[in-house]
């Protein structure tokens, strides 16, 4: 059985009898400004690792926008929209050898955090040999009113058949925030089998950068969760 279409199909079916007013689209550039603001809102307030550093809007926003212009401009992330075009979730997707390179130099803190991330390295059986084979699924943020509405996994299933359809063979996913990771958890739980799964687990607390340990009083772990698309 396929389950990842199966799954797609049943939450899909879900989502649209919960949300009725609420459609996703391709994040383009008219969702640019709304898009950055929304993810720049949310990681500074509920991701662990940026909490840990007390890292503030002004930090992060420059990053955050260009990120996501560029995503923008591949086509390959996905927003939510209500019946109004407010934004209520987003997720920016890239490929894996053409990830975001800012052009500025990064705050201290995005630089840790970026460091500390760029050590959570694929399996070498996961890498591809070239672009175009897996996304990486970086950043998403759901609007705080959307509640525990289905919407951060909707915007990933929604991108299947159109990702599968320009070659794309599965994806991958560096999460440290508690919501997300369970959502991921309950997923992996779903697909079962060899689609979906999580690929390495780590501490932060166990990361040096420049000689100290930026996390050690975080006690949670940072995980990689990786699909093939069948």
């Amino acid at each position: 059985m396929n389950y990842t279409r199966a799954m797609a199909g049943i939450i899909k079916a879900f989502f649209r009898l919960r949300h009725p007013s609420f459609r996703i689209e391709q994040l383009g550039p008219p969702h640019v400004e709304a898009a950055a603001s929304l993810l720049s809102q949310e990681f500074c307030e509920r991701e662990p690792l940026c909490r840990q550093l007390g890292m503030n809007l002004g930090e992060i926003q420059p990053f955050f926008r260009g990120l996501v212009e560029k995503v923008a401009e591949s086509g390959l992330g996905a927003v939510t929209l209500d019946r109004q075009n407010q934004l209520l979730g987003v997720v920016t997707i890239e490929d894996h050898f053409d990830l975001y390179e800012p052009n500025g130099e990064l705050s201290e803190g995005l630089a840790t955090i970026g460091s500390y991330l760029d050590q959570l390295k694929l399996p070498s059986e996961w890498v591809p040999r070239q672009r175009g084979e897996i996304y990486h699924c970086g950043l998403a943020a759901v609007a705080r009113k959307v509640k525990n509405s289905p919407v951060l996994l909707m915007m990933i299933l929604h991108q299947y058949p159109y990702l599968k359809a320009r070659g794309y063979r599965g994806g991958y996913a560096k999460v440290t925030n508690r919501a997300i990771v369970k959502r991921f958890r309950k997923l992996e739980k779903l697909l079962r089998g060899d689609h979906f799964k999580c690929l390495l687990t780590a501490k932060p607390a166990e990361f040096e950068y420049k000689g100290n340990y930026p996390f050690s009083r975080y006690p949670g772990a940072s995980y990689m969760f990786a699909w093939l698309m069948p």
